[in-house]
């Protein structure tokens, strides 16, 4: 007996045969664009924070540079009197237990310090309006021949709103020693960063003492 072979038909399921439906395209390219913009925004951020953080480093070392300098020759001078303006030639020495403040003297204020190389003088003009404020440095001989015009200490990106000056225990003349260690002290605020989005606000602060408390080596 010759059996009947007969052929088994295999069925295609339909589902098989059709791509994406337009609902799951626009689902994916939903999320492929969610993932592209996230990612995309955080790049922008990192960007913007390292733009920001470049703009202060370089305008805090300016400020910086400015403290230092003011140190230094705090350091190393003597007879510290306070100032109202550059080229002031009336102030008077501070008293050895007197502590000062500049700034309360006269609006900006600031100080006159005697060196081997020179006087220095170092005063804070406030902003007005539009314009920022800074910290200058003048510079004349110690025989008065000659005198120097100021230049700024500060920035140009960087706006001073307020600085003080306070003279302590300064250098007595004569032979007389001080009773105390003369001494500076500088506080500076202001914002660095021209631009608005790049701006920080900042204070910083230093004390310096004579290292010569007799007075003029």
């Amino acid at each position: 007996m010759i059996g009947m072979y007969t052929p088994l038909k295999i069925r295609r399921s339909k589902n098989h045969q059709r791509g994406f439906t337009l609902v799951e395209m626009i689902v994916s390219l939903g999320l492929f664009t969610v993932l592209v913009l996230s990612v995309t925004g955080a790049l922008l951020s990192m960007l913007d924070a390292n733009r920001k953080a470049t703009a202060i480093r370089a305008s805090m070392d300016g400020v910086n540079f400015a403290l230092d300098d003011i140190s230094r020759n705090v350091r190393t001078g003597w007879n510290y009197t306070c100032i109202s303006t550059e080229d002031t030639n009336t102030s008077t020495l501070i008293a050895p237990t007197t502590i000062t403040a500049c700034n309360t003297l006269a609006t900006g204020g600031g100080i006159k310090v005697e060196t081997s190389a020179g006087t220095m003088e170092y005063y804070f003009n406030p902003p007005s309006g539009t314009t920022f404020g800074v910290i200058n440095k003048g510079f004349r001989d110690n025989d008065g021949t000659a005198s120097y015009a100021a230049v700024r200490l500060t920035p140009e990106d960087v706006n001073i709103t307020s600085a003080s000056f306070y003279v302590m225990g300064n250098n007595l003349v004569g032979d007389g020693l001080a009773t105390d260690q003369p001494r500076v002290f500088v506080s500076i605020t202001g914002t660095s960063g021209g631009k608005q989005q790049l701006q920080s606000t900042f204070q910083l602060q230093t004390l310096s003492a004579a290292r010569i408390p007799g007075g003029q080596p």
